[in-house]
């Protein structure tokens, strides 16, 4: 008896551990071009430092790539174009989408037989770029209303003013725009007493040249505006709260081994990769807003 029971323990640490999960991984990528080829690599990269036995396979999207590929298999799409075509499939492999937009995943993914899904985006949830803008109202000269303006049918927008805190509402005006409306002219009465403007993702009103008109109207009632990209501070914002490719890498490929070593997603939907905050100094020197204490990673 004793010796079974001393084979057994020979048996439980010298052969290795299977994985829970017996899928393999393929990442889908929507094109060929540098920064799907950069994100590729440094995925696989990560991916070995985090497990070295786990090996990845890259496919590209507009090539043949489900030969052989078994329905317990993890699927990372790779960018928007990818994230569309894997949902269009309908294939039952459970999916993981890195580098899209959240309102992307609202409006593709089913809300019945959906297969089982995560997804690490590249934009910044509302109550990070609320956070940001509290700590720039602490300041003596900023002690009034911080603007969210969104357009009135932005659901995943306003889905997430209602999951903010009492104390993150509490200094938060929220301005809806309608179909139609130009933004720019319906916020003048509120920068009078603004303390700042939050972009967020929206197409109405913060993209294009709605939003260099948003910005440029901020700037002229010298109210700044805090962004969400690093595109944004380059165009005129004040601070901007962003995630780093890097972040990004980082946040995909601890998603990819949690997926391999539980076998599935322990906590599906939506993921936000860690984020830094970086400040426009011109834009500050101009506005004479001191913020060096916000930039870096929080």
């Amino acid at each position: 008896m004793r010796a079974l029971y001393l084979l057994l323990l020979l048996i439980l640490f010298c052969v290795p551990r299977l994985s829970l999960a017996q899928g393999q991984v393929h990442l889908i990528l929507s094109s060929q071009n540098g920064i799907f080829s950069t994100v590729h690599e440094k995925i696989s990269q990560r991916v070995a430092q985090l497990n070295a036995q786990l090996h990845i396979d890259a496919h590209l999207l507009d090539q043949p790539w489900q030969q052989g590929i078994a329905p317990s298999d993890l699927l990372v799409a790779v960018g928007a174009k990818a994230a569309k075509a894997l949902i269009h499939q309908k294939l039952p492999n459970p999916i993981l989408f890195v580098f899209v937009e959240s309102p992307l995943l609202a409006d593709i993914l089913p809300h019945e037989n959906a297969p089982s899904w995560a997804a690490v985006v590249v934009d910044q949830p509302l109550d990070r770029l609320v956070s940001v803008a509290q700590l720039l109202r602490e300041s003596e000269s900023y002690r009034k209303k911080m603007l969210l303006v969104v357009s009135d049918d932005n659901d995943v927008m306003l889905e997430q003013v209602e999951r903010l805190t009492q104390s993150q509402r509490q200094n938060l005006e929220v301005i809806l725009i309608e179909a139609g409306e130009v933004a720019a002219k319906v916020i003048e009465p509120a920068l009078f007493n603004a303390a700042a403007v939050i972009a967020v993702k929206d197409k109405q009103v913060w993209s294009g040249n709605n939003a260099r008109w948003m910005l440029r109207q901020a700037y002229a009632f010298q109210v700044p505006v805090i962004g969400y990209s690093k595109a944004f501070l380059k165009a005129g914002a004040l601070i901007s709260a962003y995630s780093t490719l890097d972040q990004l890498v980082d946040r995909s490929a601890k998603m990819i081994t949690q997926w391999e070593s539980a076998g599935g997603f322990t906590d599906p939907g939506i993921h936000y990769a860690d984020y830094q905050v970086e400040v426009n100094k011109s834009i500050a020197r101009a506005l004479r807003v001191d913020v060096d204490r916000l930039e870096g990673e929080p």
